[in-house]
């Protein structure tokens, strides 16, 4: 996709996918749902895209200040995750950052996003173009019963549970075992 003069490539779909999968986001197993799923993907780089070029026309910007400690504290957390200093780089290394300042950096630059994003849409909000919108739980379940033929089905679990109750033997019971 192109947004304005911002590419969104494949491997920008791809990373998405993966953060999405991260998240602990069950992927589609059949191709025409996971295309569908793709395609949302797409929308969300879009729509995040256009808040972007959004903020710079209404010159919304997230110093740095606000930034460095989510990103220090976060850094800490992963660091934390890994025994020695060689281990982390090792790891940052094949997950394709290189150095540890590389890392900090594409943080910093996921949390500039997102945070512009959020200063957006509540400038949008206050200036009253960008509205709520009002749906009521009927019109909710209306939707869902319009489309639920087309949604995916869910794979069929199975669940038991055990009780485990410990037996207690009269006292009859006991002399006849002994």
């Amino acid at each position: 996709a192109i947004v304005g003069d911002v590419v969104i490539t494949q491997s920008n779909l791809q990373e998405r996918l993966i953060q999405k999968r991260q998240e602990g986001a069950t992927l589609p197993t059949d191709t025409l749902a996971f295309r569908a799923f793709l395609t949302g993907i797409a929308n969300e780089l879009v729509d995040e895209e256009l808040l972007i070029q959004k903020a710079k026309d209404l010159k919304i910007e997230v110093p740095d200040a606000d930034v460095n400690s989510t990103v220090d504290k976060q850094y800490k957390e992963v660091r934390k995750k890994f025994g020695s200093d060689a281990e982390f780089r090792a790891e940052l290394s094949k997950a394709g950052y290189g150095t540890p300042e590389e890392y900090k950096k594409f943080i910093g630059d996921g949390i500039r996003r997102s945070e512009t994003i959020t200063r957006t849409i509540r400038k949008l909000k206050e200036d009253g173009k960008m509205t709520q919108a009002n749906v009521t739980d009927a019109e909710v379940a209306e939707a869902f019963e319009r489309n639920k033929g087309s949604m995916p089905r869910r794979a069929a679990s199975l669940t038991w549970r055990q009780i485990i109750i410990t037996p207690k033997p009269a006292p009859a019971a006991k002399e006849f075992a002994r």
